[in-house]
């Protein structure tokens, strides 16, 4: 029974709420040190993130007047770090001294953060966060290492999502107030970018001074062994087509997803006329909170129910906050859809971290695309129905391995914790 019950709460322990209480009870001795350093870095951190998250890309376009491509070149900065990231890994695995993976990245990309601050057209503008993006890319892995050696698999989740949560609470309030800046004055970027990169590199030093406990632990980064491989892993898909069906349900509707991104500043600002402090507060301040609300709610909801099922629900729900995008004749229908989105961002990114995946290249693509419908079609309106009909086609086949589960199963679709089980199973069958 405590076997059953401890692999049945995996989803809220993600979230850091496996037990109300227990988010809050103070951190033990043994894991503060390290605790403490990222939590100021995490806080440090925030100020960036607001401007990256949310306001970047309408900066680029509202107040350098950047074309489309440049937008989508932006947007696509961050999936081709994160295929980067793939190659790090095995450097970062082999090493000796994985602090310098975090350290030394963070402090290139926060003096890379100053560039905007001489930015004189858009190019200067997008070119140094594409940089600034790409300097990135070892640091989730080195991470990942450290959380390893120092936090216990017993704690980690929950210390993680604490960092988190506070992280998320200051980038809110950082949203609202970087676009109340803007408001009185659009060119006052050049001196919040290098506000967040003086941030970034007192954050660095942070992570610097932290010291591994176990480089054993260490060595466990997501670098890929022979085991799973690409090769691996195409025979899997080509073999297990149970599995095939759920990586396309994901590909297709993420696909959709990440082509909206460059469309979406692009449409504010040219259709809606967005200001700074409305952007700050519907592309950055409701949706982070709304997150941060829903986010424990749905990882102890994952817990007790199919994530096929409930990633399912989550798309037809965010699916339609695409669709009231497309209809929205001011930024109160926007927003709207915006908050539909962000009611169900946590739980559908939270069974998307849980499952298996393997895409990054979609995230290059997809932008790219984005804005060649826009141009064909004539307008930014009907991208987002495009996203939406995609979206919808990638719930369908979702749907269909429902069925077939419930088939399978005589009727009964597993929980988390037993679909988990035979994923695995299956994986390394």
């Amino acid at each position: 029974m405590q076997v059953r019950r401890a692999r049945a709460s995996v989803a809220a322990e993600f979230c850091g709420v496996d037990s109300p209480m227990r988010f809050l009870k103070p951190v033990p001795d043994p894991v503060r040190p390290t605790y403490i350093r990222l939590l100021a870095y995490g806080l440090l951190r925030s100020p960036g993130q607001a401007l990256m998250v949310g306001l970047a890309s309408l900066i680029a376009v509202k107040s350098l007047a950047a074309p489309p491509w440049e937008v989508a070149i932006l947007a696509a900065s961050l999936p081709f770090g994160n295929l980067l990231a793939i190659f790090w890994s095995k450097w970062i695995a082999r090493s000796s001294n994985k602090i310098a993976y975090a350290f030394w990245p963070e402090i290139a990309s926060s003096i890379v953060l100053f560039l905007p601050a001489f930015a004189n057209n858009s190019h200067t503008f997008t070119g140094g966060l594409c940089v600034f993006l790409l300097l990135r890319a070892p640091i989730v892995q080195a991470h990942s290492a450290i959380l390893r050696a120092n936090y216990p698999a017993k704690w980690r989740s929950w210390l993680l999502a604490r960092v988190l949560a506070m992280s998320e609470m200051l980038m809110a309030g950082a949203g609202l107030a970087f676009g109340l800046l803007l408001e009185l004055d659009p060119m006052l970027f050049r001196a919040l970018f290098p506000v967040a990169g003086t941030c970034g590199l007192v954050g660095a030093f942070q992570v610097g001074a932290i010291r591994l406990h176990g480089e054993t632990t260490a060595n466990q980064t997501n670098a890929l062994s022979p085991e799973y491989s690409l090769p691996r892993i195409l025979g899997v898909l080509r073999h297990d087509h149970r599995f095939l069906r759920y990586e396309i349900a994901f590909f297709l509707f993420g696909f959709a997803n990440i082509m909206t991104l460059p469309i979406i500043p692009l449409f504010l600002e040219h259709d809606l006329g967005i200001r700074y402090l409305d952007a700050g507060l519907i592309l950055v301040t409701l949706p982070m909170v709304l997150d941060i609300l829903m986010l424990p709610f749905w990882g102890r909801t994952l817990d007790r129910q199919n994530p096929l099922l409930m990633r399912a629900i989550f798309n037809v729900i965010f699916a339609f906050g695409i669709l009231t995008y497309s209809v929205a004749i001011s930024l109160q229908v926007f927003a709207t859809g915006r908050m539909i989105v962000a009611f169900v961002q946590g739980g559908s990114v939270l069974v998307w971290v849980l499952g298996i995946n393997y895409f990054g290249i979609r995230g290059v693509i997809a932008p790219f695309v984005g804005i060649t419908l826009a141009a064909l079609l004539g307008g930014y309106r009907p991208v987002f129905f495009v996203a939406f009909v995609l979206m919808n086609v990638g719930t369908l086949v979702m749907i269909g391995e429902v069925r077939s589960e419930l088939r399978r199963t005589g009727g009964r679709l597993p929980s988390y914790a037993q679909a988990e089980r035979d994923i695995d199973t299956r994986f390394s069958a």
